[in-house]
């Protein structure tokens, strides 16, 4: 897996100045040597009415960074105690009252 590389608030004030001077986001990448689609994704989350602001940017990302959810790896003890249906026996009655000519409502039960 090919390793990212985080924006820092000089590449926001370098996005900044470039987008200032006119460059487009394939010369911002190429400049701060990222892909193009990094700065399409920067630009859009962090434009306000009064346009890309580099030290708002910042803090809304470190905001949405603290707010991130860690991801959490499960035992395998508790692993053991989850019930997972297979696919075949989820799905096999909703086939068969699908095809009996009768809405979606009707084959779940919840209309006549």
């Amino acid at each position: 897996m090919r390793a990212y590389k985080q924006l820092t608030e000089d590449d926001r004030i370098e996005i900044y100045a470039m987008k200032q001077a006119g460059n487009q986001q394939k010369q911002i990448a190429a400049a701060l040597g990222v892909s193009p689609s990094t700065i399409s994704r920067e630009l859009a989350r962090n434009t306000g009415l009064r346009g890309y602001r580099p030290k708002q940017a910042q803090q809304k990302a470190l905001y949405r960074r603290m707010a991130a959810r860690k991801a959490v790896k499960m035992k395998p003890e508790t692993i053991e105690y989850i019930e997972i249906p297979p696919p075949a026996a989820t799905f096999a009655g909703a086939d068969r009252k699908t095809h009996e000519n009768r809405s979606p409502l009707a084959g779940a039960g919840r209309q006549s």
